[in-house]
């Protein structure tokens, strides 16, 4: 047996989602809030939890789904006191109905689909003691326990005292659950709906959605007020991007939605032009691609994703992956393809760090960061013991460090090219081992083994 927690507050205008006013009103805000909870009731009644407890502030609304047969939902009030009291005590009321595991969400990420749910009460009823989500903004969406954590006294001991609605919230709660000695399992993360840029971001990958419905119906039409594009539409005349530092390379991107864009060109310093082919990384997985992703047999991870072709890829045949970009048109796009992605620096932290068993570094991202040996001491980090990591090469024997000029105000970054040669070199010192070297389609790859 296992429960569901939808942790949630009743959209009474002006007391839910004020982040979004402005744009919004305070009642198109209640209104976006009242979807998101019907959509996340809507999907925690789909997914295979026995039970599901709706631990809400305030009164039910029209937005509680009718009940069915064997699929009713309990409703408790929360008590007073500050949101890790609640959560605590949300637990406690799931252990006092059932004493099976108890996995908790909230009405902010209407994106969490059935699916996702389920392998999160999986893990539970497997070897995992708890599951955490990641929010991007630096909290968490999920957090589940496991039949024998799930108590009134456990909940304490975990979650008392974590500073709730802070940047530190999330990494905090996860290392709670590591010093209890938990076998801690990390669901990928999610953005969570607090602004207006969060809500088309969520609506783009929910499309058919009652939160997307309510968007649309609040958003003024194309005469009105500047909205955030939608790229999910192919048809619309792309909007000019003006991205910080990448300018060139993200509005490209953007302009992959209607036509083949041109490649982008950086110059670097050296004299080597290193060139960006938007295009191929845009469109879906070739021949090439697809080589080096029959070796992905298991979790992996996609660094400089892109547009997510490859993370995409991997997510359509069953292969959990998350693709990681510092580029934001880069991981909406990868979101919009049906990729989970994170806008986040490989350098930062990551969920499931020493637990990936693959790693890929295409179309160039060998040169993240102008340290190769810093990128592949880093990605030894969050591979697991025997984990691989793919390297697309530079067709010749490059073994540069420079700095490329980008965007049109001549911002300049680190960047590293190496051939198969200075890859196999540095692999050798930082720990890998060469294990197999390929080429298709004029690219090159090299496997690299922890």
């Amino acid at each position: 047996m296992s429960t569901l927690i939808v942790l949630a507050k009743a959209p009474v205008p002006g007391r839910v989602k004020t982040r979004l006013c402005p744009p919004f009103t305070p009642h198109q805000a209640a209104g976006l809030a009242e979807a998101a909870l019907a959509d996340t009731l809507h999907a925690a009644r789909a997914c295979g939890a026995d039970n599901l407890l709706l631990f809400l502030d305030g009164e039910p609304g029209p937005w509680l789904p009718k009940p069915r047969i064997g699929q009713g939902i309990g409703v408790s009030a929360q008590p007073a006191g500050s949101l890790d009291t609640r959560i605590a005590a949300a637990f406690a009321a799931a252990a006092h109905r059932d004493p099976g595991p108890a996995l908790l969400i909230g009405m902010d990420t209407p994106q969490a689909d059935p699916s996702l749910l389920d392998e999160a009460l999986r893990l539970l009823h497997g070897e995992a003691q708890a599951v955490f989500g990641p929010a991007e903004d630096g909290g968490f969406w999920a957090l589940g326990l496991d039949g024998l954590h799930n108590t009134a006294a456990w909940a304490e001991d975990l979650v008392f005292g974590v500073p709730m609605s802070v940047p530190e919230t999330g990494r905090t709660q996860l290392r709670r659950l590591h010093d209890a000695g938990l076998r801690v399992e990390v669901l990928p993360a999610l953005r969570d709906v607090d602004t207006a840029a969060d809500a088309h971001a969520a609506a783009a990958l929910i499309p058919e959605s009652r939160f997307a419905a309510r968007l649309a119906e609040y958003t003024p039409p194309a005469d009105g007020p500047p909205q955030p594009a939608e790229p999910t539409n192919a048809t619309a005349e792309p909007e000019p991007w003006a991205g910080p530092v990448l300018s060139a390379y993200e509005r490209a991107l953007w302009e992959s939605l209607t036509h083949r864009p041109d490649p982008v060109r950086l110059h670097a310093e050296s004299g080597h032009d290193f060139v960006l082919d938007v295009a191929r990384y845009a469109a879906p997985a070739d021949a090439a691609d697809d080589c080096l992703l029959a070796r992905c047999t298991g979790p992996t991870l996609d660094i400089g994703c892109g547009p997510g072709r490859l993370a995409a890829e991997l997510a359509h045949r069953g292969v959990p992956a998350l693709g990681v970009d510092a580029a934001p048109i880069a991981v909406l796009l990868a979101r919009a393809a049906g990729a989970t992605a994170l806008r986040r620096s490989v350098f930062d932290r990551l969920p499931g760090e020493g637990r990936w068993r693959h790693a890929l570094l295409i179309d160039g991202n060998i040169g993240i960061g102008g340290d190769p040996e810093a990128l592949l001491t880093r990605i030894r980090t969050l591979l697991a013991t025997g984990g691989e990591l793919v390297v697309e090469a530079a067709a010749d024997a490059a073994d540069d460090r420079s700095r490329l000029r980008v965007g049109d105000d001549g911002t300049t970054m680190p960047w590293a090219r190496l051939g198969t040669e200075a890859v196999r070199k540095l692999a050798a010192a930082t720990g890998y081992t060469a294990d197999h070297e390929w080429t298709t389609n004029s690219r090159h790859f090299i496997a690299l083994s922890t």
